[in-house]
């Protein structure tokens, strides 16, 4: 392809992708249509919300009445003042910090807004705040949620703003509880704290009926339940999505694993029957101060940060989405899961570090992602996936918080003694993913990966796997870096180095159906040999640069040569566009229709410095090398 060209459709295709935040990836296949549709309606749900309500939150018509302790006041008197002026039927109440508020309150069927942080009546009349919210308590002996918002006849917006919920109760949702309501509701500045649900949702619940929940800068922490410690979430017709710096942190699951149904899962969020959440909040730099994203929760069974089942779906996304104009998120800061634990009791059982997804039309997508210091009992420190859920995750823009490992598994354990797959375990599910990074994950088998089960297929494309495993350090056994076992497995364009495991880089075995590896780098001699023995099924290994051969049972064009990366010992694995093999090594006849490289340039640039490619114009492992294009290492793209 000539330069100009092919500097023409990578300008066109920046545009579209920044434009309308959508990009269609003909490689990857949706388990559904019902799915693929779903999950653009949560897309823009989330977008059509956020904007909707932060407007009705600027524009509110109606009577404006104050809470508060002095002279000023319209609602000052008794212990109820808040839930009195909800009664009255205002549609904007202003509640001063200038006394204390232990109510429980009710919200049924009307549209209202309730702002705190601010010094006095007189302050909030003008509309004049301050930073710091006003505390609500809920009695906790009444045994009843801070907030309780019901009624369906209509569709109801509410506004909370300034406010921290502490000390509610109560079986299902005891900081906000919507169990059957018609509602859309912004939580701007809200902290829920210290709530504690016997069942379900020690945060937030919200179970059957239409309720959408949209989070700016909120924080739901310390909060616990059996399941869901710090949301709960039931039924297709409700969602969830946060933003900004909002976080869901140090939340627990607490009912024991083995306790019926409500049995320790989901300590920060727990979605099901086809509820829906968009997460476009994180950090890679985590402080006491800082913990935005999904961040130090506990569990006592699967999912330490979130628990996906029954058709419902998780999206992760840390970059700017737009449509129509309107924006939502960032491009300066990951969506991230990091420090979640899935086994607080220590009793093994736990799945899943970060997320655990189970069930058919359960769907996982991550984008411009961190998940990372995840550790599971037994079976994913990052992610677990089992019986027909899906897992996607790809790099959706040009523009991403790091412009290399937009995409990022980083130290996710799967726990000693016998802990599987240290940052994915597929149990009999399906994996498709792009542009990924796995660094530093450990396990006792699978220290990236472990797949199991005859339905089970894993697509892995622009992977770049180096430093998983430990070389049996902390008493793990660091067997394999990617373990298979019956199941169907597929690597494109991948690059292994610098791994730590034992044994060998892919560990098949005897039922193994199939196992593919075209157009990728394995150079990973301290790990041992490519393949163990023992590999059962169809092994088809093309186009490959590895440090041995001998291992894999056929690989066709296929050589053992040092890849020549452009600085190894520092974690740089792109290939040296002088030096190395790799540089126009292959053509895409194995491999089909291709995604982005790790850097989202498009593959197959022929590089007019190397004459008479060897197979074709496509560089071999996870970096097509750009070094040697004049047009763009001089900055003529704009």
């Amino acid at each position: 392809m000539c330069l100009t060209t092919r500097k023409f459709q990578k300008v066109a295709r920046m545009k579209t992708v920044l434009t309308l935040g959508v990009l269609f990836f003909s490689g990857w296949v949706f388990p559904s249509e019902i799915t693929k549709s779903k999950k653009d309606e949560l897309l823009g749900q989330s977008l059509t919300s956020y904007h909707s309500l932060k407007n009705f939150s600027k524009n509110v018509a109606g009577t404006v009445v104050t809470v508060g302790g002095d002279n000023f006041c319209n609602f000052r008197l008794g212990t109820t003042r808040i839930q009195d002026a909800i009664n009255s039927g205002a549609t904007d109440i202003r509640i001063a910090s200038n006394t204390s508020y232990s109510e429980n309150l009710s919200i049924n069927n009307q549209s209202v807004t309730i702002r705190g942080g601010y010094t006095d009546c007189s302050v909030a009349a003008g509309g004049i705040r301050d930073t710091v919210p006003i505390i609500i308590s809920g009695n906790a002996v009444a045994n009843t949620p801070v907030i309780t918002i019901s009624g369906n006849t209509q569709r109801n917006t509410i506004v909370l703003e300034h406010l921290e919920l502490r000390y509610g109760a109560g079986n299902s949702g005891a900081g906000i509880s919507a169990i059957g309501a018609d509602a859309e509701v912004l939580m701007d500045t809200v902290y829920l704290r210290e709530n504690n649900a016997v069942f379900t949702g020690g945060g937030i619940s919200l179970v059957g009926g239409n309720t959408d929940i949209v989070m700016i800068d909120s924080l739901i922490l310390f909060n616990s339940a059996g399941t869901g410690g710090g949301i709960f979430c039931q039924g297709q017709s409700n969602s969830v999505a946060m933003s900004g710096w909002s976080s869901i942190t140090q939340n627990t699951a607490d009912f024991p694993a083995s306790t019926g149904t409500y049995n320790g899962q989901g300590g920060g969020v727990f979605l099901s029957l086809g509820c829906g959440m968009v997460t476009y909040s994180g950090t890679v730099t985590p402080s006491s101060s800082d913990f935005r994203g999904i961040a130090g929760n506990h569990a006592n069974a699967g999912g330490g940060g979130a628990f996906v089942e029954s058709g419902s779906i998780l999206l992760v996304r840390g970059y700017e989405y737009c449509a129509e104009g309107n924006c939502i998120g960032d491009n300066t800061n990951p969506a991230s899961f990091q420090f979640n634990n899935s086994d607080e009791d220590a009793t093994g059982d736990g799945y899943g570090g970060a997320i655990h997804a189970i069930g058919a039309g359960t769907f996982v997508s991550l984008s411009s992602f961190i998940v990372y210091d995840n550790v599971s009992g037994a079976r994913g420190g990052g992610i677990y996936l089992a019986d027909q859920a899906t897992l996607e995750a790809y790099r959706m823009t040009d523009a991403c918080w790091w412009t290399e490992k937009c995409n990022y598994f980083l130290r996710n354990l799967a726990n000693v003694n016998g802990g599987l797959g240290g940052a994915i375990f597929n149990d009999n599910a399906a994996i498709d993913v792009n542009g990924i990074f796995f660094e530093g994950n450990r396990a006792d088998f699978g220290t990236a990966i472990y797949s199991i089960g005859n339905s089970a297929t894993t697509r892995i494309e622009g992977g770049v796997f180096y430093h998983n495993g430990s070389s049996l350090v902390d008493g793990y056994d660091d067997k394999y870096v990617v373990r298979l076992a019956d199941t169907t497995a597929e690597f494109v364009h991948s690059t292994f180095s610098e791994n730590r495991a034992e044994l060998a880089t892919f560990g098949a075995n005897a039922g193994m159906q199939s196992f593919k590896l075209y157009s990728s780098i394995v150079y990973d001699s301290v790990t041992g040999s490519v393949m163990a023995a023992g590999a059962g099924g169809v092994v088809d290994v093309d186009c490959v640069i590895s440090h041995e051969n001998a291992s894999i049972p056929t690989a066709t064009r296929s050589i053992v040569d040092d890849p020549v990366f452009v600085n190894p010992s520092n974690r740089d694995f792109h290939i040296d566009s002088v030096l190395s093999p790799a540089v126009d090594y292959c053509d895409n006849s194995k491999t089909g229709t291709l995604q982005q490289d790790i850097d989202y340039e498009i593959r197959g640039w022929d590089d007019p410095n190397v004459p008479g490619n060897v197979f074709g114009a496509f560089d071999v492992g996870a970096d097509e090398t750009y070094e040697n294009d004049v047009i763009f290492r001089n900055g003529f793209e704009q």
